[in-house]
């Protein structure tokens, strides 16, 4: 939490500062990982939900992680895949297919495409800030609250790849 916000969350989601913020946050991830990661050629890895949104990578699906605090947080466990507050969780399967978010991240293929077609910072940041909303809202459960999210080790891999996108509209432009 910001301590100018009381419990809310820190991160700028619907302005201009969304995405020089989260690469920001990218690159404390980064830092933190350097011992790991020193002497290798890699780097974060992401997941390119824009060709598969509703898969998830196989070493990730079933990966959960534990929530500080998670007591303190509301967040609705009715179609997520385990019913444990302490842990991270997404959204069953099945009623992900039943979502009405659903059909409109299906077709997020062409809009990550038409993002990427912006020539104006404005409407770029706003589409993919859309994009990247529309993740958090399909995957549900530990995915969608602000407060929570970063417990959920797919969120991780979600963050790198809106940051790629970043990446690539600026080399273009």
């Amino acid at each position: 939490p910001c301590p100018e916000k009381g419990t809310a969350s820190c991160c700028p989601h619907g302005t201009d500062d969304f995405l020089t913020w989260h690469r920001l946050y990218m690159v404390q991830l980064e830092e933190l990982m350097e011992p790991w990661l020193a002497g290798t050629n890699l780097g974060l890895p992401y997941w390119d939900w824009s060709k598969d949104w509703d898969t998830l990578p196989d070493l990730w699906e079933g990966m959960i992680s534990p929530i500080k605090d998670s007591h303190a947080f509301y967040w609705n466990t009715t179609n997520c895949q385990g019913r444990d507050k302490d842990f991270s969780q997404r959204i069953k399967e099945e009623s992900r297919k039943k979502d009405p978010l659903y059909k409109k991240i299906s077709k997020i293929s062409s809009s990550i495409q038409t993002t990427l077609r912006q020539q104006d910072f404005k409407q770029f940041w706003k589409s993919l800030s859309s994009n990247h909303n529309n993740i958090h809202r399909g995957l549900a459960c530990t995915m969608e609250p602000l407060e929570i999210a970063a417990y959920d080790p797919i969120f991780w891999l979600h963050h790198s790849y809106v940051d790629k996108v970043f990446a690539d509209w600026q080399g273009n432009h």
